[in-house]
This record gives C-alpha cells, structure tokens and sequence, in this order.
C-alpha cells in the first residue's frame, strides 16, 4: 500500500513539475518574443525583413492526465493516470535553395510501455526540383489520410485524441514515419483547383509488445515493407478539399504458442476516403476507411481474413481568438463480416475543448462516451477477454501544452 501510495504522489510530483516548466516556458517565451518585436520596432527594422536564421528550431513538452469510470484505457486510468507526458525537439537547415534536412528528437510517458525513451520520431533530407517534383529520404511521415503527419503536433489539432478509428495513439509509434524514400509536389490546376501528391516506400520499426502470457509469446516483428500513395485535391470551392489514400505494408511475425514456433505473414491493404471543409472558423472533416487482413501461418494456427470498417465525423469551431469547442463520433469494426458482441466494434462520441492562454502555451478537456471494447488492450484490463469488459464507459482527458 505504501510503495502504491508513493507511485501516486511520484507521478502527481513529476506531472507538476511538466506543468510549471511549460507555464515558466511560455511565460519566458512570451516576455523574449515581446522584447524582439519591440526591439525591431525601436530600430525601425522589421523581423520578417530580417535574413532568416541559419537553423529554425520547434520545440514542445505535454502533461495530460486520464480517468475512466471502466475499463482501462491507453493506460492504468481507472485509478486516474498522469502518465500521458510528451517532450519533443526539432530543428531544420536550409542547406542551399533547394536542399534542406531536418530531425525531431521525441520521448513520452505513455502507459506502462513506454517510459520516456529518447529517440529520432522523424528525420530527413529534402530535394526540390521543382514545385511538382521533391525528393525526400529518411525516417519520414506517413501522408495517410488528412491528419497523420501532424499526429506528434498538439498544437496543431483542437482534440486531445484525434479520432481513434483513423488514427489510433497506441499505434503512434510506428504508424507517424516509415524509414525509406518519398516523392511528392504541387500541381496547380488554374480553375480546376490544385493537385497535391505523394507516393513513398520503406519499412517501419515496431517494437515487441509486452509479455503477458506464457502461452503465446511474440519474438519478432517485421515490416520489411510499406508502399503507399496519397493524392489531395484542393478544389475550386474555397476552403473543400478531399483525398484518396492507399498503403500496403507487410508484417512478418514470429511466435511461441504453448513452445510450439509458429510464423505468420499479414499483409495489409488500407484505403481512406478523406473530405475537409472550413468556412470561416467552422471547421468540417469526415475519413472513411477499408483495412483488409489476410493471416496466412505455418502451422496453420491463425489463418484468418478480415475486412475492418473505420469512420468519423468531426465539427471543431473557433468561437474565439483563444477558445475552440468541438465534437466528433468515431466508429471501428475490426471485421464487418462479424459484428456480434462489445468485442466487435468500439464506437467513440467525443467532445472537448482547447484553450490558448498565450501563443506558446495551451490547455484542452476532453470528454468521451464508449460503446464496445474492440479497441481495448487486455494486458492493461488484467488479462480479462474484451469480451467480458464494460460495454458502456466514460473517458475525461485533460492536457496541457507549452511550445515554441
């Protein structure tokens, strides 16, 4: 009881501590950024007439904090969790007029995985041609659907949690950038809009799940390959815009099952149907997606086929300069040929909120109401079946961002 009690206060302690450094951060921030514009007005110089500096660097650092009412939920959150911390670091350099790189160093706390590994999210090296054709090699961000390259930004985004059916935060890891090449541009269309493309290939890392059970233990995973290919169409409607994303990527596993070794082959074939549209401050957005499953294993212990349906709808609006409200309602059905039971799907109506106390600092509630468990992990739920968990369940999220 006491080692638990200490946990608790440990993590209350290092969750204040991420606090005052992000509110200490964005005051600084904000008393530095004012003495240079008055600095530049003073001198009659303006800072967008000035060269620009030889490296540009981004940074951000996270708290949140999560409680469900059942079930545990991306961590141990029935007891209320504070192990939701973020801290990036990237820089760019402009190494001629069409060469650049660039690299984010990322950690978090997050869940009992993860807990504060440093590593590269993203880096890269960048080729212009021309307007519609770029070259870019490296660790690179996945263009998938409308909002996967700006998953690791919070400042970018009005909810928490984008939503889950899309763009999974367990997932994150592997899911934001593939190691490997891209090829991408801008067409312009005249009147018919602009055309916006990208077509790239690699592998991901994905790091082996935990054991919790002696049953089946998993060895390795692979993904020796990821294709893929997004093409967004700005359209002549001002402020519409739609996409169409395909990737196929290819995992390679190999298990123990009561000692007996068993690989298995899972290709994977996804599809996103995308649509955006903002007027004004209102903000509409709706994805569609179709993931295709084939488990192919030798022995034939797991040979399966499954065809998942994900879906959402989201409003954001910027009521004002500082404060923007939302909603969205996500769905996930990891097999539409089998839909009986909590287990089978898992459908998210969300609502939250975000708050801009200054430019460099942010603070966001977030509140959502769960039908089913298709998306739960039994390893944070005591090893019970999702079948037997909560089928109806609460989430309250609450972050806070400080960046630069």
């Amino acid at each position: 009881m006491m080692n638990r009690f200490m946990n608790q206060v440990m993590r209350v302690g290092l969750a204040g501590l991420v606090i005052c450094l992000s509110i200490y951060l964005s005051i600084y921030l904000s008393i530095y950024l004012s003495m240079q514009n008055a600095s530049a007005e003073t001198t009659g110089v303006s800072t967008s007439a000035q060269s620009p500096p030889d490296l540009v660097w981004h940074g951000f650092i996270s708290q949140g904090f999560i409680k469900t009412g059942t079930n545990n939920y991306l961590s141990n959150s029935q007891e209320g969790s504070f192990d939701f911390t973020e801290v990036g670091l990237n820089v760019t350099k402009s190494l001629s007029d069409n060469i650049d790189i660039g690299a984010q160093l990322f950690s978090r706390k997050f869940g009992p995985n993860e807990n504060f590994n440093v590593k590269f999210d993203w880096f890269y090296a960048n080729y212009q041609h021309s307007n519609w054709l770029k070259i870019k090699a490296g660790r690179i961000k996945i263009p998938f659907g409308l909002y996967n390259e700006m998953s690791d930004i919070d400042s970018a985004r009005v909810p928490i949690l984008l939503p889950q059916s899309v763009y999974p935060s367990q997932s994150r890891n592997f899911l934001l950038a593939q190691n490997g090449a891209q090829v991408y541009g801008f067409i312009d269309l005249g009147k018919g809009g602009s055309l916006d493309y990208h077509l790239y290939a690699g592998s991901i890392n994905i790091d082996l799940p935990p054991v919790t059970s002696t049953a089946m233990i998993i060895t390795q995973i692979d993904v020796p390959h990821i294709l893929g290919g997004r093409l967004l169409w700005e359209t002549p409607l001002e402020g519409f815009k739609t996409a169409f994303t395909l990737q196929n990527l290819d995992l390679d596993i190999n298990l123990t099952q009561l000692g007996t070794p068993v690989k298995a082959d899972l290709p994977v074939v996804q599809t996103v149907f995308s649509a955006e549209y903002t007027l004004r401050r209102l903000l509409l957005a709706s994805e569609y997606q179709r993931q295709y499953v084939e488990i192919t294993s030798t022995p034939a212990t797991f040979n399966s086929r499954t065809n998942g349906e994900q879906y959402y709808v989201l409003a954001n609006y910027q009521l004002t300069d500082a404060f923007a409200p939302g909603i969205y309602y996500s769905v996930s059905t990891p097999d539409v040929g089998n839909m009986v039971g909590r287990e089978r799907h898992q459908n998210d109506f969300a609502f939250y909120c975000r708050y801009d106390f200054n430019p460099n600092w942010l603070i966001k509630l977030e509140g959502h109401l769960m039908d089913g468990t298709a998306s739960l992990k039994t390893e944070l739920n005591d090893n019970a079946p999702l079948s037997s968990l909560h089928e109806n369940w609460q989430v309250v999220m609450l972050k806070t961002t400080a960046f630069f």
